[in-house]
């Protein structure tokens, strides 16, 4: 027996590189599997078009105003402008907004080195971030709940510190706080 499934457009994720290299190649594969739209950084073009995919929308500063070859073999593509003092990731999350898209893979942001991530993540926009070795999840509610198997090792980014922690047995493991954090799951 087969299993067939019908994605409607934008119905998965968008997916946002703004580094290429902050993941393993096979998992930018997966992620790449039922056809996202995909949003890449002016700033890494060069390296992901070396993948050989295709290339939906470019974000740049308004400084980067030329198109060089690279961008015109792409094209169709769309182009998101943002202005000094704009983030990349602010940018892009508008644009999808605006399409009525509410998901977000995003390559490459360090929790650590972002401040204004929490800002970004809430009930109107669901936003995954992969980086090193983990899929990061926002818990805006600050309740946490997930079958895992035990020894799962979980990151939890809270008050700008990741601790770890180790999940003792096979079953459901709940981590419930006052505020909103982000929970990093090792792949």
């Amino acid at each position: 027996m087969s299993s067939h499934h019908f994605v409607k457009e934008d119905q998965e994720p968008a997916l946002l590189i703004l580094s290429p290299d902050a993941i393993p190649f096979e998992k930018v594969q997966e992620l790449l599997e039922w056809s996202p739209l995909v949003i890449v950084s002016n700033t890494v073009i060069e390296r992901v078009l070396s993948w050989g995919i295709k290339i939906d929308v470019l974000v740049r500063s308004d400084a980067h105003q030329e198109f060089n070859q690279i961008v015109l073999d792409q094209m169709p593509i769309q182009i998101i402008q943002y202005t000094e003092g704009q983030a990349e990731l602010e940018s892009t999350i508008q644009f999808l907004l605006d399409r009525k898209q509410h998901n977000l893979n995003v390559i490459g942001i360090d929790l650590q080195n972002n401040s204004s991530i929490e800002f970004f993540s809430s009930e109107i926009i669901n936003i995954v971030l992969f980086n090193e070795k983990c899929k990061w999840h926002f818990v805006g509610d600050g309740f946490y709940s997930k079958w895992l198997p035990g020894k799962s090792i979980l990151k939890i980014f809270f008050d700008n510190q990741i601790e770890e922690v180790v999940v003792q047995e096979t079953g459901i493991f709940k981590i419930e706080r006052t505020t909103s954090f982000w929970v990093g799951e090792e792949y």
